[in-house]
């Protein structure tokens, strides 16, 4: 990704997740319990890609010492045009490499470990 002028997977894994949730907003601690990034490291992110303009921090309406993390229009973008350059990789490298009874066998993997539903 980097050579293609892209961020890294923590941005693509907050910004997706962000766009998964409810209104595309997440508390910062509920964030930290989705991703697959260090949860020390969630807050440190978050002020990046805020100061980028990805996501905006705004005061939980039920409880002021409470931040969400929100996705913004610009963070969507982004978060599509990684794809579009991730999906791409993940199918040359990975997926067609493995048989339908290889991708089967995976999908089963995922449901039971709870990575796909």
């Amino acid at each position: 990704m980097k050579a293609e002028g892209l961020p890294n997977l923590e941005t693509y894994d907050v910004l997706w997740t962000l766009e998964q949730a409810d209104r595309c907003a997440l508390r910062l601690n509920d964030l930290g319990e989705k991703v697959f990034i260090a949860r020390f490291n969630v807050t440190r992110i978050c002020d990046k890609l805020e100061e980028q303009g990805l996501i905006e921090k705004v005061k939980c309406p039920m409880d002021k010492r409470g931040v969400h993390a929100a996705l913004t229009d610009e963070g969507k973008a982004l978060r599509k045009k990684m794809w579009d350059f991730y999906s791409k990789q993940i199918e040359e490298k990975f997926s067609s490499k493995l048989t339908t009874e290889d991708h089967e066998m995976l999908m089963k993997i995922l449901l039971k470990i709870g990575i796909v539903s």
